[in-house]
């Protein structure tokens, strides 16, 4: 299992100036009441993103949720992330906008805010991290 506040830090300390990324605990008026609806009652939102009205993302304590696409990945399940868009399109590097995230199964891509897409890789190159310590 991975720290909670860990995850936190990394994020404060990208010092990163976002619109439309957020950690869930400074940013929660801003979520309209249905998004609360789809956490289990064990689970605590840590950062979330929010595109438009038709895309947005959240990683839990357990799970990354996409809902406009009803996407639910359990975190301990996720093998690898890549940027397989910006390896195919190296110029691209401070614009890039999508990240893959693998399971054993299956491969998910995602939207991230443009500039932030390192930090969301590292975040979940550290739960990765932390699946591997635990599953051995």
């Amino acid at each position: 299992m991975f720290s909670i506040s860990a995850v936190k830090g990394k994020f404060k300390r990208s010092k990163l100036d976002l619109e439309k990324t957020f950690l869930f605990d400074e940013q929660l008026s801003r979520l309209d009441n249905n998004i609360l609806k789809l956490f289990k009652i064990d689970e605590k939102c840590i950062i979330y993103y929010v595109e438009s009205d038709t895309y947005s993302w959240y990683i839990t304590n357990q799970r990354f949720l996409i809902p406009s696409e009803d996407k639910s990945i359990i975190l301990s399940h996720l093998k690898r992330i890549d940027f397989l868009d910006l390896k195919q399109n190296p110029s691209n590097k401070l614009k890039n906008k999508q990240l893959n995230l693998f399971t054993d199964k299956q491969e998910f891509s995602f939207y991230v805010e443009e500039r932030s897409w390192h930090l969301i890789f590292d975040i979940f190159k550290f739960i990765i991290g932390k699946n591997k310590k635990v599953n051995g």
